[in-house]
């Protein structure tokens, strides 16, 4: 059966897994974009012996699910009406689950973690310090009270937290200045990254917080790295010893490190290694660890001897964020995976390197007639760097030239990863079904190589990946997969700016789709809360001067465009505001360019509701087929 846009609009999304510490139990949330803000909590059993089932219904999910140390529990934070609040439930049926409700000037919730015994909980909240500013801020809860008292103050803006094994102490990666801290140390601010690339999120500090009495009792490093979506360590090793973190600085990359727990040298584990490690955890008592590395188009687990520096592949993983849990003992891990025609699901890693599904959450895709892919490669015409993507062909291959189109992903620091390539987001499946062959390329900006390819963006935000991208069609149309005359190009947020840069520097695409994109720069630097972010791609531009910003912006290009192009943009874009997409439209009808606006109302930068997601796939595969399938 040929899918239609319904058919990767509503898709059941697991959640990051969390395995239980004796490695029995697995824990993760399942969302649908038909429930919207609503999430389901599910338990499976480590040796799929059987089904992974829901125990818990309808939660406005913020944090977790995290299992207590004694396996009893697990803990997450939801949202019940304004007010947020910590649930105890207990494994398997939650029959003596209790709540505490967290303080009202909570603006959200970012992590939850136990302390030993299983009563007491440490939670990260976004707290509001002003009319506009939050800053991060730990609260211990104690359930069998139940109570609720700060653990630090609005001085230390904590990003990330992790506990000591015997709950005495916790580290922390914060930004900000707390004065109980050691004076001594360099304490720069750290800021938040995010989706759209731009700052790196180091520049934080590393610090050791007593839980007794909520003081910095010393500072470990000034070189830590905020979390971000796509860079998650942070933990004490089982044995007391050492302390697990991401290390690095704008000028050399980051990477997992180890420090003495109570101060000492920092030891990277990752510095001259490829690939772009998402996640790292303790693997065993403090000798090995094991990390999720993304390495040209695809994820792997693999696992690190600390002390030979020996590193050993456990298994693949499809999915390109960080998405894996491992117990107490390090003989199992859990993880999502997905695959060329399946969608991410809970797997699970034994100890004699055997794997096992835990989960379907999916299953009629597998009445779908999907597309083939493959992974690619290309030298670039720059340099010679060798450029890697991912090609989905159409069911049954391609005989001859077909319309081709390039997916462009976002950042620009992120990446295509080999798995399932079919949501709201990625298009190559419900294209590569409807006959187009579908490019994905890593170009220039991209993770998984080093931080040189990653950051050889900074001054050339569009410039250099565009030339990357156009290699790689080149490539296919040498190889006569690609059709010349029929080329499109498209994509979201990073993707969407990329596709409008390139339509306004060449004429070889005959169709465009640019979602929630960047138009004029110095206007989104100027009033997006991902300005300051970005302003770091511009080395020695000083805002508000505008040269800088103009010659990278499309908006200045627009009289070179001739792209029938369709701009789509949530009407409630807070990240890209919609304010671009309408100033793109306008300039592109103004010049006598072929387009079309459409606003998808009330979504933001990410679209969340069925109809909305529905409607961006039906515009964008119509519009490619109007103007290249159907000429």
């Amino acid at each position: 059966m040929r899918p239609v846009s319904a058919d990767f609009a509503n898709l059941a999304e697991p959640g990051a897994p969390a395995l239980s510490p004796d490695g029995e139990w697995v824990a993760f949330s399942v969302t649908t974009a038909e429930d919207g803000p609503y999430a389901s909590l599910w338990l499976a059993p480590a040796d799929g012996d059987a089904k992974a089932e829901p125990v818990v219904g309808r939660v406005r999910l913020a944090a977790g699910p995290c299992w207590s140390d004694d396996g009893t529990a697990i803990g997450y934070v939801e949202w019940n009406g304004a007010s947020l609040v910590a649930t105890r439930f207990e494994v398997p049926r939650g029959l003596a689950s209790r709540t505490v409700t967290l303080p009202v000037k909570a603006t959200g919730a970012s992590a939850l973690t136990w302390l030993p015994g299983g009563d007491r909980a440490v939670v990260l909240l976004r707290m509001r310090t002003g009319a506009a500013e939050t800053t991060g801020q730990l609260w211990l809860v104690d359930f069998s009270v139940p109570a609720l008292r700060p653990l630090s103050t609005a001085r230390l803006d904590v990003a990330h937290v992790a506990p000591a094994p015997d709950g005495a102490e916790l580290v922390v990666v914060a930004g900000g200045a707390d004065h109980d801290a050691d004076h001594d140390a360099d304490h720069d601010t750290g800021h938040d990254a995010d989706d759209l690339g731009g700052m790196d999120g180091s520049g934080a500090r590393l610090c050791v917080v007593d839980v007794a009495s909520g003081a910095v009792s010393r500072t470990l490093c000034t070189a830590a790295r905020i979390p971000t979506t796509r860079d998650q360590t942070l933990a004490w090793s089982p044995d007391g010893t050492h302390v697990l973190f991401s290390h690095g600085g704008p000028d050399d990359g980051h990477g997992p490190a180890v420090v003495p727990a109570e101060g000492g040298v920092v030891r990277s584990l990752w510095q001259g290694r490829s690939g772009t490690v998402l996640k790292a955890e303790w693997g065993d008592a403090g000798r090995r660890v094991v990390a999720q590395v993304f390495r040209g188009t695809g994820s792997v687990l693999v696992e690190h001897d600390i002390v030979d520096g020996t590193t050993r592949e456990l298994c693949p993983v499809g999915a390109g964020y960080p998405r894996f849990s491992l117990g107490a003992q390090g003989t199992r891990a859990a993880f999502l995976t997905s695959g060329e025609h399946a969608g991410p699901d809970v797997w699970v890693r034994a100890a004699d390197g055997t794997t096992r599904q835990l989960s379907d959450l999916n299953p009629r895709l597998r009445e779908l007639r999907l597309g083939s892919v493959q992974e690619v490669s290309w030298p670039s015409s720059h340099d010679g760097t060798r450029i890697h993507g991912l090609l989905a062909l159409p069911p049954g291959g391609v005989d001859g030239p077909v319309p081709t189109v390039v997916n462009v992903h976002g950042g620009p620091h992120y990446h295509w990863c080999a798995g399932w390539l079919g949501s709201w987001v990625d298009w190559a499946q419900l294209l590569a079904s409807n006959g187009f062959a579908v490019l994905l390329p890593n170009p220039r900006g991209s993770t998984g190589r080093d931080w040189e390819f990653a950051h050889a963006v900074r001054g050339s935000l569009g410039t250099l990946p565009l030339r990357d991208v156009l290699d790689g069609v080149d490539m296919l149309v040498d190889d006569g997969i690609a059709d010349e005359k029929r080329l499109g190009i498209g994509g979201w947020s990073y993707g969407g700016f990329l596709t409008a840069w390139a339509v306004t520097q060449t004429q070889r695409f005959a169709a465009a789709v640019v979602g929630a994109g960047i138009a004029d720069v110095y206007s989104f630097v100027g009033s997006s809360p991902m300005g300051p972010a970005w302003r770091a791609f511009f080395p020695g531009a000083a805002y508000p001067r505008r040269a800088e910003f103009d010659a990278a912006s499309p908006m200045s290009y627009l009289d070179r465009c001739r792209t029938p192009t369709l701009v789509v943009h949530g009407d409630r874009d807070r990240k890209i505001p919609a304010d671009q997409a309408r100033m793109l439209y306008g300039g592109l009808r103004e010049v006598g360019v072929p387009a079309e606006l459409v606003l998808l109302e009330g979504e933001g930068h990410v679209v969340t509701s069925v109809d909305a997601r529905t409607v961006l796939l039906d515009s964008t595969l119509a519009w490619f087929q109007h103007h290249l399938l159907f000429r």
